[in-house]
Parts: C-alpha cells; sequence; structure tokens
C-alpha cells in the first residue's frame, strides 16, 4: 500500500536514525552525573551531522512519501490499533507539511523500530 515510499528510502531513513542513535546510546556518562557545559558542545557537535543526515533523508522526500513515512511510523508505534494503513494517511495528509520533517526526526529514539514494526503489519 505505500504508493510514493519506497522500502529503500524507508530503509535510508532507518539506517540514518540507528547512525545517530549509536552516537547516543554511546554515552552513557548524561545518567549518572551533570555534565559541564563544554562536555555538552561536544557531545552536541558529535551528533549534528548524525541529526543532518537524518534531517535530509526525510526532508529529500516528496510530501506524499513523508505523509506515508510518518502513516507508517504511526502504524508500528501501534497508537491506534484499530486503524488501517489508510486511515493513518488520511490523517496525515490532513496534517499541516511544514513541520513534518522534524516531527519524524524528532522521534528518533524509538523510529527505526516503529518503520520496521510498520512495514510488516503492511505484508
Amino acid at each position: 500500500m505505500l504508493k510514493h515510499l519506497t522500502k529503500e528510502q524507508v530503509a535510508a531513513v532507518i539506517e540514518a536514525v540507528e547512525a545517530l542513535n549509536k552516537i547516543d546510546q554511546s554515552d552513557k556518562t548524561s545518567l549518572t552525573k551533570p555534565r559541564k557545559a563544554s562536555d555538552e558542545l561536544k557531545r552536541w557537535n558529535e551528533r549534528l551531522p548524525y541529526r543532518q543526515t537524518l534531517v535530509a533523508s526525510i526532508a529529500a522526500l516528496s510530501l506524499d512519501a513523508r505523509r506515508e513515512l510518518i502513516a507508517l511510523m504511526w502504524l508500528g508505534r501501534g497508537d491506534d490499533p484499530e486503524a488501517t494503513f489508510e486511515q493513518l494517511l488520511t490523517h496525515a495528509r490532513s496534517a499541516e507539511d511544514e513541520s513534518d520533517v522534524e516531527y519524524v526526526a524528532e522521534k528518533s529514539l524509538g523510529l527505526s523500530q516503529y518503520l520496521r514494526r510498520g512495514l510488516a503489519k503492511l505484508k
């Protein structure tokens, strides 16, 4: 039921988000002690290229493909277990499109799992 979004494009988003998450997971010190501002800046600078890659991979999609990506994410997240992909897609189409790239990128912590689950549910 994906018409505008290819599995290769989904894979590229998953790859970008997992690279970003790998950087985040490598730094466990934030959970045990406060960081200095200089350490926080260093961490931000390390993350930035990975976040930019993720944002670029989402932004490169057509508007229709981004809508399908959002619906796929929602399907995999399981917020409404009764909703079909088509219903979620209709809802995604009704949302504003100005902030959709950031909306998806902000879900980076669970995004790869959501997309994989969504793809599995479409089969």
